[in-house]
């Protein structure tokens, strides 16, 4: 979210958990309450476009929130987003994500209260591990022709009983409503919310091994110096990495592991090697402007001038002559660079070429 949007997501945030903070509100039928808002909002595409329009009153769209929502949801849902139509949104598509992210936002708190948001955060990250690794899996959850009762039972039979009940919720919500979001994308999104909502960033650490709690601890250390908060590691195992360790911060990676070091220094060396040109000769590439552009390849044919002994370029892609630090005219396209020699009679006079000439005659024979 950009501009507006942003700072009316703030302000329902911390609406949110001002609301949450009595001991009146329930966290999880709030969750609910709102998820069915946000399924309302994303299938009909006017309301959406009324309650996030500018240029109509706030109270007029608060009013029209109570109108729609009041026998359907909660009197404190119906308050947080007659608050929300208040704010000005960038774009109609804002509003929904943000009533979206609030659900998500109510499932974590109620997770807090419970005492168990370590845990669920742990366990949306090693769900999301699974799903990468299990090809078959991530199809079955993202198909756009399976019903979406059918993907939450297959999750109910995962993680029923086997995971935190937030965890379950907020994975289910997830698949059964993607609205147009990758599984892998969700998931991480779960998982930064989760570390937002304890005052913390996720890093993704890649490693060949598994890391000893020292190195782990080091790590972390090191990372909340780097970034001035605190750090959740998010551990992964991956031996094609062949050594060191691969950590990414949102859109940040640093990369200092084996494998990436040396496919670095294999596309170095590729840069650095020539390429073969036609007839087994070696084909050069100057970065210098004059030569930006064609590859230039030896030839071993000297001029009629047999005096100057200096190679001759030609180039791959124009067919034109270069030889030592000017240029030298091979074709009449490049003959404007040099006045042409005048004709007396039915012959042309050759334009002779000493050692130290910048011009030399064409290589083939003219008539006329």
């Amino acid at each position: 979210m950009i501009g507006a949007s942003r700072d009316a997501l703030a302000t329902a945030r911390e609406s949110l958990t001002a609301l949450t903070d009595s001991t009146s509100a329930d966290p999880k039928a709030l969750a609910d309450e709102l998820a069915a808002v946000t399924v309302l909002l994303d299938r009909e595409v006017s309301l959406r476009r009324v309650l996030a329009d500018p240029s109509r009153s706030g109270e007029r769209k608060a009013e029209l929130v109570a109108t729609v929502l009041g026998e359907q949801v909660g009197g404190a849902t119906v308050d947080l987003v007659s608050g929300m139509v208040r704010s000005r949104w960038s774009a109609p598509r804002d509003l929904v994500d943000a009533t979206e992210e609030l659900a998500d936002t109510a499932d974590l708190i109620a997770a807090e209260r419970d005492g168990t948001l370590d845990e669920t955060e742990d366990e949306l990250f090693r769900f999301s591990r699974t799903v990468a690794s299990a090809p078959e899996l991530r199809a079955a959850l993202a198909s756009d022709t399976a019903a979406p009762s059918a993907k939450v039972q297959l999750l109910h039979t995962l993680l029923g009983g086997k995971s935190r009940d937030a965890t379950e919720r907020l994975i289910t919500r997830l698949v059964a409503q993607p609205r147009g979001r990758s599984l892998e994308g969700g998931l991480e999104a779960l998982s930064r919310l989760a570390a937002e909502r304890r005052g913390r960033s996720v890093a993704v650490v890649t490693s060949a091994v598994p890391l000893s709690d020292r190195q782990r601890q080091r790590l972390g250390s090191a990372l909340a110096k780097l970034y001035g908060r605190q750090m959740h590691l998010n551990l992964d195992v991956d031996p094609e990495i062949l050594g060191g360790i691969r950590v990414r911060v949102g859109d940040e990676v640093i990369n200092g592991s084996i494998a990436d070091r040396l496919s670095e220094a294999e596309r170095r060396l590729a840069r650095l090697t020539p390429a073969t040109g036609r007839g087994g000769v070696r084909a050069h590439t100057n970065s210098t402007a004059s030569l930006s552009g064609p590859s230039w390849a030896v030839e071993d044919r000297y001029g009629p001038n047999k005096e100057s002994r200096e190679p001759r370029w030609r180039s791959s892609r124009s067919g034109r002559m270069r030889s030592g630090t000017r240029w030298r005219i091979s074709s009449s396209r490049t003959s404007r660079t040099r006045p042409r020699a005048k004709r007396s009679g039915r012959s042309a006079l050759p334009v002779t070429a000493s050692r130290r000439s910048r011009v030399f005659p064409r290589p083939w024979r003219t008539s006329c």
